[in-house]
């Protein structure tokens, strides 16, 4: 992968491709990197950064939006006043080439255009993931992203930009479930041979072998496991502790797929794969690299495959915490198991479960859950107040319910 070097002060002093990679490939979010963002915003006279940082947000926010859970109509207007703003700055951009320059300021408005095509076919994906596999619109929305990020590679093949259409376009399949036709777009990238001073080189082929890992955990979780487990017998431990990270948690749901298909075929085995996925779930690079709403959603679905639950009582008390405004009854059920491990709920998490259950409707519970919590709790504990009006509260609802003489004075 030659880089001319007008490309090499680009990638090193302008929008350099690290962040682009790291970007498309998920290990960017937001302001993580915030020098980078700054760098990757500033590129060009005002007008044009501006746009740039326009169509950033914009795609950060289409990010932000829970899974699925999009709103059609306000994706399709973010969409569209975007895609105007940089189809403005690209127009503009053309007028200029048109007109005579040296070589380098022809290539930098090159450059630059390619920055434009590369936002707008990430635009256009981020739509699609923001809605659900139901609505049309994703599909329609993919799709687009599709062609965009073809274009961009073909367009601009000789730019670092380029590249990026590759990964995006494997990334769009993957997201549409078209695994053979993200393997495909993706394997240029994965025939470069780097040199030794090319670290863009480098990165971008780490970027890509990370995505080959996720598109073979579509349908082969085992062709996953070898595949990452091969890479880190040939060097992944020394790379950056995010491609550690990602490496590992494409094992932990490689390994979680494997335990629910040796499940399903009533394989011994299937123990063995939930130990080593929670292993890898619950590992330094992981934890603290992934998103815990992804880690704990892993942790349930091993949990549910063994005939023992794996969760620990600080896992379970934490899933519960965020299962509260979700799914208030399975926040229940977590806090319920937490309860049952020694030392059991301390007095802040029985007051919480106290709460949850007079929401619910269970006024003995909740008076359980009270009389628990005043058990444990020191005389200065700020909960012992709210325990005594909630379990009084409880015992009344109760005695109304089940009529007088039902319950115990005590």
């Amino acid at each position: 992968m030659a880089m001319s070097p007008a490309d090499k002060s680009y990638v090193t002093g302008n929008a350099t491709i690290m962040v682009f990679v790291m970007a498309l490939s998920g290990i960017l979010v937001g302001p993580s990197f915030p020098a980078d963002r700054e760098n990757t915003s500033t590129v060009g006279p005002p007008w044009f950064s501006q746009t740039i940082t326009a169509a950033e947000t914009a795609i950060s926010r289409l990010k932000q939006i829970p899974t699925s859970q999009g709103n059609v109509d306000d994706v399709a207007l973010l969409v569209k006043k975007t895609c105007n703003e940089l189809d403005a700055a690209d127009n503009r951009l053309g007028r200029k080439l048109r007109r005579p320059g040296s070589a380098k300021s022809i290539r930098l408005l090159k450059v630059r255009r390619s920055q434009i095509a590369y936002l707008r076919a990430e635009l256009y994906h981020a739509a699609g993931m923001s809605l659900g596999a139901e609505n049309e619109s994703r599909r329609v929305y993919l799709t687009s992203a599709i062609s965009k990020y073809r274009y961009l590679r073909i367009k601009y093949m000789d730019f670092p930009l380029g590249w990026m259409g590759h990964l995006g376009e494997a990334r769009t399949h993957r997201a549409l479930g078209e695994q053979e036709k993200a393997y495909k777009a993706l394997a240029p990238i994965l025939r470069i041979r780097p040199t030794r001073d090319d670290g863009a080189a480098a990165e971008l082929l780490r970027t890509a072998k990370v995505e080959s890992l996720e598109i073979y955990l579509m349908g082969d979780p085992l062709k996953a496991i070898e595949e990452a487990e091969a890479w880190g017998e040939n060097g992944s431990p020394a790379l950056k502790p995010i491609w550690r990270a990602r490496v590992d948690w494409i094992l932990a749901r490689a390994w979680a797929k494997r335990a629910e298909g040796l499940k399903t075929a009533g394989d011994a085995d299937v123990k063995d794969a939930i130990a080593k996925s929670a292993g890898l779930v619950r590992g330094e690079a992981v934890r603290e690299s992934i998103p815990f709403h992804a880690r704990m959603a892993l942790l349930r679905r091993l949990d549910a495959l063994g005939e023992e639950g794996i969760m620990s009582r600080a896992e379970l008390v934490q899933c519960g915490r965020a299962l509260i405004a979700v799914d208030p009854p399975e926040a229940v059920s977590c806090y319920r198991r937490a309860e049952a491990i020694p030392p059991g709920l301390n007095p802040s998490e029985y007051y919480t479960l106290a709460v949850l259950l007079w929401k619910s409707g269970d006024p003995s519970g909740t008076a359980d859950a009270c009389d628990a919590l005043l058990k444990k709790a020191k005389r200065n504990d700020p909960h012992r107040g709210g325990a005594i009006q909630l379990r009084a509260a409880a015992m009344l609802r109760s005695y109304r319910t089940a009529g007088e003489g039902k319950i115990s004075p005590n």
